[in-house]
């Protein structure tokens, strides 16, 4: 069964469509808990619904019109569509229970929607209420400005013999000016007013749109995470751009709030400014950080310039310089695997240990290899001859190094510009394209949902102990977030970013650390939480 009401209440008109076998209790309540502060007035009626059961199910569309002001509130099947130059655009869908607030116009029309049951309401009908009120009260105001001017004494024209004098009308021309700048103020704001309600017009409906869409985001997060990602990013973009164009509206400044707060949990966008770890130049008068390596808990940083391996543990912030340019003839890049150490060098791989030990001879160029370390074995990533060498960990060194590929496979290493080992291989290229090698043979890998394209990727982390693929993009100032199944998980964006070289992550204490102009800094690893609470 289908009720409809409509009434004047306070100031406002209101109209309501109800299915439900408690419709004549629910018009009551609504009844006698409207006044004119009809936001709030709906909000207390949303969350009367939320806790009470009694009232059995029911599907509704309440509208408050206030001059040119609509608040309206649906639930169950009911929803609200708005009529506007012959387009029809829903506020609130039918199964979404929301509450909204705009700005309408004389010629829109409003359709309230049940199940079985529709009415539409035209803005006019209360425009044409409005109007004599308007007109009485513009009336009024002529008569004031009559009997201001009825004070004004009759000018007279008076001819005066040459020498003669006469006193100046002082009194009439102050009252003159003052009429006069009384007419321009108010047709300074008229006129303000006017642009003010066109340029409203013009970014309501996408301002609506993005209120929508984050209220459905935050509905719909842990049912459909895809879909309440893509709602609360579209929500995103559309405020973004009505802040850039300087619209000013305190819904506009609700909604960029409600959006910074949900980012993070809905969508996995985390922009926070990066927090300093260590100045490097503290540690070492002079230090250029240009590589790092993570394992054990211990971050290495070698400064190739002055030749110079310092590690920093994660957890306390203590330093140590490994090794100085007296020990090191030159040094490329460094590796580490647990406690141990190790740097590239143009004759070789070094262990740093007391004594810097060349323990692999090369036979490659050495500008154009990565090395890594991984379950006591040294990996090459060979770009010129395309192949992945291993040099099989020993007691008291390392063996001749070895093909890690199966045979058969031929791949290219060209394009790569970072790589890293968990058991499998990663490396990936400057556009952020994935290449996955597992026990010896390429894999299966791509990357699904992520949100824009990679920009300039310079580094690339992963490991045995971590859960999640960790991508530097400095060219989009981001550190991306994958599973290793190829989800985009999401992403932390920092001005610091852009100027990054290499990352490493602890996800046992919870930290992202990358390297910029010689200094580490951090972001704390949120996503590790919010994952784990949408699983």
């Amino acid at each position: 069964m289908t009720n409809q009401w409509q009434w004047q209440q306070g100031v406002a008109r209101v109209f309501l469509l109800v299915d439900g076998e408690n419709s004549e209790r629910f018009f009551s309540y609504v009844k006698a808990k409207l006044t004119n502060d009809c936001y709030n007035s709906l909000v207390e009626i949303r969350n009367y619904i939320k806790a009470e059961e009694g009232l059995g199910v029911l599907s509704f569309s309440l509208c408050l019109v206030v001059d040119h002001k609509v608040y309206a509130l649906a639930g169950g099947e009911g929803s609200l569509a708005l009529v506007r130059g012959g387009k029809h655009t829903y506020i609130i869908k039918a199964g979404k229970a929301m509450l909204v607030s705009g700005n309408i116009l004389d010629s829109d029309e409003l359709v309230l929607k049940t199940r079985d049951h529709s009415y539409t309401y035209s803005n006019q009908e209360t425009a044409e209420v409005i109007a004599p009120k308007k007109a009485a009260i513009k009336q009024r105001a002529v008569g004031v400005i009559d009997r201001l001017l009825s004070k004004i004494p009759e000018r007279r024209i008076v001819i005066h013999e040459p020498g003669g004098g006469s006193p100046r009308p002082k009194k009439t021309t102050l009252i003159g000016i003052g009429l006069l700048v009384l007419l321009g103020i108010s047709i300074y704001f008229g006129i303000a007013r006017q642009k003010d309600n066109l340029r409203r017009e013009e970014y309501e409906p996408a301002l609506l749109e993005a209120m929508r869409n984050l209220e459905e985001a935050k509905e719909v997060v842990g049912l459909s995470d895809t879909r309440a990602r893509e709602l609360i990013l579209a929500s995103r973009e559309t405020a973004k751009a009505l802040a850039d164009e300087g619209v000013k509206d305190e819904r506009l400044d609700s909604l960029l709030l409600g959006i910074s707060e949900n980012l993070g949990q809905i969508a996995g966008i985390y922009d926070t400014p990066a927090e300093l770890f260590l100045d490097l130049g503290i540690v070492a008068s002079g230090f250029e950080g240009n590589d790092l390596a993570y394992s054990g808990g211990t971050i290495r940083v070698l400064d190739s310039k002055n030749r110079r391996l310092v590690g920093v543990e994660v957890a306390n912030k203590r330093t140590d310089l490994i090794s100085g340019s007296d020990y090191l003839p030159d040094a490329l890049s460094t590796a580490a695997y647990a406690d141990r150490s190790f740097i590239l060098s143009r004759d070789g791989i070094r262990e740093v240990t007391g004594e810097v030990e060349l323990v692999v001879k090369t036979d490659w160029d050495p500008s154009q290899v990565f090395i890594t370390a991984f379950a006591g074995n040294l990996y090459v990533f060979d770009k010129q001859n395309n192949q992945i060498w291993r040099h099989q960990g020993v007691s008291g060194g390392f063996l001749e190094k070895e093909p890690w590929l199966g045979e058969g496979f031929t791949i290219d290493l060209a394009s790569a510009v970072s790589w890293s080992i968990d058991g499998s291989i990663w490396t990936i290229d400057q556009s952020g394209n994935f290449k996955v090698y597992s026990v010896g043979a390429p894999a299966t890998f791509a990357v699904r949902g992520a949100s824009t394209p990679f920009e300039n990727v310079v580094n690339l982390f992963v490991s045995d102990e971590s859960k999640f693929v960790y991508v530097l993009d400095s060219g989009a100032s981001r550190i991306s977030v994958i599973d290793k199944n190829g989800q985009y998980v999401g992403e932390y964006v920092a001005n610091e970013i852009s100027g990054a070289t290499d990352l490493a992550v602890d996800e046992e204490s919870g930290k992202i650390i990358f390297l910029a102009n010689s200094k580490l800094y951090w972001l704390s690893a949120n996503h590790l939480n919010d994952n784990t609470n949408n699983e």
